[in-house]
């Protein structure tokens, strides 16, 4: 193990035969215009500038660009030098990327440097006989591939690589260089500029690069290094573990591309969330996975304490002598796929219904034991009554607004009874678990009949439960209600939108209430009554729209002649004012439905 550093200028980094290799386990190229592309031009624009009043005082204080980690690897004569680039390939890949939109500027305009910068950015024709991707001094792992062989031709496709931020870099720093060039007054002063940019970055450019022989080393300063620049995510530090650890079998670059690339697609790198609480998917599946696997809560939501977390469980694997490294990895892939078909299911999902009804929840702390259900061969019976018990239980809590403080106790204590129980006992182990601490922790109680009706009869649920929660109710009971009736005909995507059938400001076509002998006065009531369940229905948005705060003779004959909701048949066919007494009595008929919907346990 060896360690060297020296400080090249662009020149010296791209001015020789050479190849940069991005390894495997990098992550995609991230940098975007407002955080790092434009800072970068405005510095490098503001030295270009300061050059020509006066070069000297860069000849002494060149600007520094980060530190780049490098670590050689073997070549054949025929090819460029080759290096790995263990930490900073997001600088080094811009860093191409800019020269090559400045190159293809001063081509345009016809400036003598155009030659000179080309050799900074493509390598000699004899070098790439064997290998026509060896002229390029830069190569990005296999998902930036493509866009960046596209753009370096100077032939991307804006329609095919349009999203690749390595095409939108590229068009960022032709836009930002050419129209700067453009704005000088004449032909004289364009050329300065262009000097004036040669020189900056060939000769005023920077980095500190420090070159390591030893893979282990090497991956070490990768992961102490990832606070820099655009921070890895806690897949990022997965993969290069995996890359370090399981890489000793000859076919490991096939199973790395099958099992762990594939987490670097983009559904498995989009975000999800707001703020600072915005992850990929697939950290968020590491996360379960380690979860799913030892049975126990993450120490810490941030990425190097799951990563950490991951680690420990990987290496006491593979200390147990019954599977290696490699052997958690293939795991890792294959729940993954488990995971993106409960987050994304498939048409044909025959739980598909129920796995809508958990994300519109948000019980992320139950996705552990969904994967352990989801891949663990559970016989159809029992994975049907799982489903059921699950559905049923957080379906009715929704509706009586118990808390979810404990719900994550729950799932963890529900990953261990399924693990010791085993697939075939899943079902009735789900039920019988989630009784046992609905029956024993009060803040876990799976409601009654009685306490559903309860609150459904005589609580507001518009107003408590959000618009889309509300939704999902009401589609539940529509669906449940055509289930009733022997129909076969799906809930189509437009009856989304809820409408209040006594409208929210009632006063205007609507009598006011009676006096009732309720602690309540008619008019607090009122107001109950209409953000309740039995005055609730669902409708297209035209129709909404339409109906706004109408009397009820118009709603009721807008909601006969357009189609038919099964929720609606029975507003239809009431023939005497809509009043408070009716959405009273609709409430009881659609509790007595939830009922059905989301059984008690003792009638699943």
């Amino acid at each position: 193990m060896s360690i060297k550093i020296s400080d090249p200028t662009l020149q010296q980094l791209f001015g020789t035969i050479i190849r940069y290799t991005i390894p495997p386990y990098q992550r995609r190229y991230r940098w975007q215009q407002e955080a790092q592309w434009e800072p970068l031009w405005d510095d490098i624009r503001e030295l270009a500038e300061q050059w020509l009043v006066d070069s000297a005082p860069l000849k002494d204080d060149p600007h520094f660009l980060g530190a780049l980690v490098l670590r050689p690897l073997q070549n054949v004569a025929i090819e460029p030098q080759n290096r790995e680039v263990i930490d900073g390939q997001q600088r080094l890949t811009t860093l191409q990327i800019l020269l090559d939109a400045v190159q293809a500027v001063f081509k345009e305009l016809a400036d003598s440097h155009a030659g000179p910068l080309e050799s900074l950015i493509l390598n000699n024709e004899d070098y790439t006989k064997h290998d026509q991707d060896h002229r390029f001094k830069v190569w990005p792992s296999k998902y930036d591939q493509d866009a960046f062989r596209a753009v370096m031709d100077d032939h991307a496709s804006s329609e095919e690589y349009g999203d690749s931020l390595i095409t939108q870099a590229h068009d960022f720093f032709f836009d930002a260089v050419d129209s700067w060039i453009k704005a000088a007054a004449s032909s004289d002063e364009q050329a300065r500029l262009c000097e004036a940019l040669f020189a900056v970055l060939t000769q005023h450019l920077q980095f500190v690069v420090i070159d390591v022989t030893g893979e282990r080393i090497a991956n070490t300063i990768f992961e102490t290094l990832n606070a820099r620049g655009t921070p890895l995510q806690a897949w990022d530090l997965v993969k290069n573990f995996m890359y370090e650890r399981a890489g000793d079998a000859p076919d490991f670059e096939d199973w790395f591309e099958d099992h762990q690339l594939k987490f670097d697609e983009e559904w498995w790198q989009s975000e999800t969330g707001s703020g600072r609480n915005r992850h990929s998917n697939a950290d968020l599946y590491l996360n379960h996975f380690v979860v799913l696997r030892t049975h126990k809560e993450a120490s810490s939501r941030t990425s190097n304490a799951v990563y950490r977390d991951f680690v420990a469980y990987a290496e006491s694997v593979d200390s147990l002598e019954e599977k290696t490294i490699r052997a958690v990895g293939t795991d890792f892939s294959r729940i993954g796929e488990v995971y993106r078909e409960i987050m994304d299911p498939s048409p044909d999902e025959r739980h598909r219904r129920f796995l809508s009804n958990w994300r519109i929840q948000g019980h992320t702390v139950l996705t552990p034991v969904l994967l352990w259900l989801w891949s663990s061969d559970v016989p159809t019976e029992e994975l049907n009554l799982a489903v059921r018990a699950l559905d049923s239980y957080f379906g009715r809590r929704l509706i009586c607004q118990g808390s979810s403080k404990d719900y994550r106790e729950l799932s963890i204590g529900l990953l261990k009874e399924l693990n010791d129980a085993g697939p075939r006992r899943a079902g009735n182990v789900t039920r019988g678990y989630v009784m046992e601490r609905s029956n024993g922790v009060e803040t876990l109680k799976w409601p009654t009949d009685e306490e559903v009706r309860e609150v459904l009869v005589n609580r507001r649920l518009y107003g408590q439960l959000t618009v889309t929660r509300v939704q999902m109710v009401l589609e539940a009971i529509e669906r449940q209600l055509r289930d009733d009736s022997g129909v076969a005909e799906q809930l189509t995507e437009s009856f989304r939108t809820i409408e209040h059938v006594m409208p929210q400001k009632w006063p205007t076509h609507w009598a006011r209430p009676r006096k009732g002998g309720t602690d309540e006065t008619p008019m607090q009531r009122r107001e109950r009554l209409v953000h309740s369940i039995g005055n609730l229905t669902l409708v297209t948005s035209r129709l909404n729209s339409k109906m706004r705060n109408g009397p009820w003779r118009e709603k009721k004959k807008m909601l006969s002649n357009h189609g038919m909701m099964y929720l609606n048949s029975g507003l239809i066919e009431h023939d005497s004012q809509w009043n408070d007494d009716a959405i009273t009595n609709r409430s009881h008929l659609l509790a007595d439905v939830v009922t059905r919907v989301w059984p008690a346990p003792e009638k699943l």
